[in-house]
């Protein structure tokens, strides 16, 4: 009997700590420099109060407010829970910190310590950062302000604005460097549009793909045509690459028609390319009159008018 209530307890607690149901909320305030999953959550089923509590997010200082990636939480979320059902799945959560009362002071360890967390928390779950360099000087505050700038080539800049009794007496500012490692195919030649696309032309590498967007190619997918002029080492991403068409421009193929029960067949030059089932414009070789026909197996093409 012990030993069936020991194991009823143990599936108990590993329902509660793999199987969690979350909602966030749009906007939070919060009273604490510490913001934590609780913080932001509106409801919640499978872990308890003191759980999400446990799970630290971001340092906000006083009388600051930031916008936090759901990605972000999901990932810390995901840590302890195997079965993680959230509303939502993306977008940001604002978070402002109203504690008026306790001023907050800077100092180059928690600037540091700020400045990380604060990247990290806009960017994908296994992303890095490093501090490149620092500039200004922490000088006398009573408390201070943080803004993030994204320069948009996987830097950034965060400067603490430093107050006394209410106004700005200096800054201090650190460029971070981030980096989301990402294994994609690269050019190993200049590829030009409407080239056809084959393994050989690719090689497979890791790039940082904080401001690169694109859907990876997979080598089955290949031979493709390139829609674009794709220099080397850029990466190839299946936005770049088009399907071979069942038929190309200018190719020669039997073309019919049925006139009266009686099937009569010629050959036509196709004046555009097309896949089967596609209505494409033909040229008769002989005639050099112009047809609309569609695309069948084979390649033939029926001619409809």
């Amino acid at each position: 009997m012990i030993k069936k209530c020991f194991l009823f307890c143990l599936f108990l607690v590993f329902s509660t700590l793999f199987s969690i149901s979350i909602e966030f909320l749009p906007q939070a305030t919060v009273t604490n420099n510490v913001v934590t999953v609780f913080d932001v959550a509106a409801t919640f089923n499978g872990i308890d109060k003191t759980s999400l509590r446990n799970i630290n997010l971001v340092y906000l200082p006083d009388n600051t407010s930031y916008d936090l990636d759901v990605r972000y939480v999901l990932f810390e979320l995901s840590k302890i829970a195997t079965d993680l059902v959230a509303t939502p799945t993306n977008g940001t959560i604002w978070i402002s910190n109203v504690k008026n009362q306790n001023p907050s002071t800077l100092t180059e360890s928690l600037a540091k310590e700020i400045a990380l967390e604060s990247v990290l928390s806009k960017l994908s779950p296994q992303s890095e950062a490093t501090i490149l360099s620092v500039e200004g000087t922490i000088t006398k505050h009573e408390n201070f302000s943080v803004d993030i700038l994204n320069t948009k080539t996987g830097t950034f800049v965060v400067r603490f604005n430093l107050f006394e009794k209410g106004s700005l007496t200096g800054f201090y500012s650190l460029n971070i460097f981030a980096k989301h490692l990402r294994k994609v195919y690269v050019a190993t030649r200049d590829i030009y549009f409407g080239e056809l696309v084959v393994s050989d032309y690719l090689i497979e590498t890791y790039i940082n793909d904080l401001n690169v967007f694109g859907t990876n190619i997979k080598l089955s997918d290949l031979p493709m045509i390139a829609k674009k002029n794709i220099k080397v080492g850029e990466p190839v991403f299946k936005e770049y690459l088009q399907t071979i068409p069942y038929t190309v421009k200018y190719q020669i193929i039997e073309g019919f028609v049925i006139i009266n029960g009686v099937l009569v067949k010629a050959k036509f030059k196709l004046l555009e390319g097309g896949n089967i089932g596609d209505v494409v414009k033909a040229e008769n070789i002989e005639t050099g009159k112009i047809v609309i026909g569609i695309i069948e197996e084979g390649p033939r093409l029926f001619i409809v008018k």
